[in-house]
């Protein structure tokens, strides 16, 4: 007499996998939201009133008002600026020569990673009904 034993783990692991696709999207999502809505709070905004530049005031559209967030994919999501805005940033946050930094994003990622990570546990609870 004899007895096999089958390792259906991995299989069943992998097929519970893809039915979690939808509610952790939707998890990533509402994260992402909660994070755009605190880091368009705490972007700085330029008054134009110190500088206007040597070839005459600059018209370009604030950092604050352009933030958005991709959809998401392979289990990530990315919160940032949109591409006309995106290359000012790290001027705002790193600093420059005549310029001191102010490091916005990282305050908003230390300030955001608990209500953010609890944001997508409620989000993924609902989404598989826990």
């Amino acid at each position: 007499m004899s007895v096999t034993v089958k390792n259906d783990i991995g299989v069943n692991l992998r097929k519970m996998a893809q039915g979690l696709t939808g509610p952790t999207n939707k998890a990533l999502t509402a994260g992402a939201k909660v994070f755009a809505e605190t880091l368009e709070k705490n972007t700085p905004v330029y008054d134009s009133k110190k500088y206007q530049g040597k070839r005459g005031k600059y018209v370009f559209k604030h950092a604050k008002d352009n933030v958005v967030f991709s959809s998401p994919k392979n289990g990530e999501i990315t919160v940032g600026f949109e591409k006309d805005v995106a290359w000012r940033v790290h001027f705002l946050e790193f600093g420059t020569i005549r310029q001191s930094p102010k490091p916005f994003i990282q305050k908003t990622q230390q300030e955001m990673a608990t209500e953010v990570f609890e944001t997508m546990v409620s989000a993924m609870s609902k989404g598989i009904k826990l």
